[in-house]
């Protein structure tokens, strides 16, 4: 499917069921990748509450891509995050989830979410974006780097348990 047969969209409550059913996907996706990235067993009715508030809140934001027979083929979920009071700027946006199916990726669509994602953030008048990316998914990582985004803080792991 070529991008120009996707459209992005804010999601409504309407379009909940389907968001849900992509994050399991996301989440699927995630723990393939890196078996120490873990879901609990009620994620995905936590992940609803979230989501649902989100449609409402000023300072949270989804979006979806739709597919032109209407199918939610990928989702990108946006926060306005703040920063240790310390630092400046004081709030940034943060990409918290960002998820295409598989039979969708590598025609566009994660590109049209993510100019979708950077324009409301800079609607929200913020300077930058940040995310979290996991070290293991390639794909992903070379993707937010041919966006734009660079390495700015690493975050290592330790199990103590």
């Amino acid at each position: 499917m070529p991008v120009d047969d996707c459209h992005v969209r804010l999601a409504v409550e309407q379009d909940l069921d389907a968001i849900v059913a992509l994050w399991k996907e996301f989440m699927k996706h995630q723990t393939s990748i890196e078996p120490r990235f873990k879901v609990r067993a009620d994620g995905g009715q936590y992940f609803r509450t979230w989501a649902a508030d989100a449609l409402k809140s000023p300072r949270r934001t989804l979006f979806v891509a739709q597919s032109s027979s209407g199918e939610l083929v990928g989702y990108t979920l946006l926060n306005v995050a703040g920063s240790i009071p310390y630092y400046e700027p004081q709030e940034f946006g943060y990409v918290q989830d960002a998820f295409v199916l598989e039979p969708f990726r590598g025609k566009g669509i994660g590109w049209k979410l993510t100019q979708a994602a950077l324009a409301w953030f800079k609607e929200q008048g913020l300077a930058y974006a940040m995310l979290h990316v996991l070290d293991k998914n390639e794909r992903g990582v070379a993707f937010w780097r041919q966006v734009g985004f660079d390495g700015y803080v690493h975050n290592p792991r330790l199990e103590l348990i």
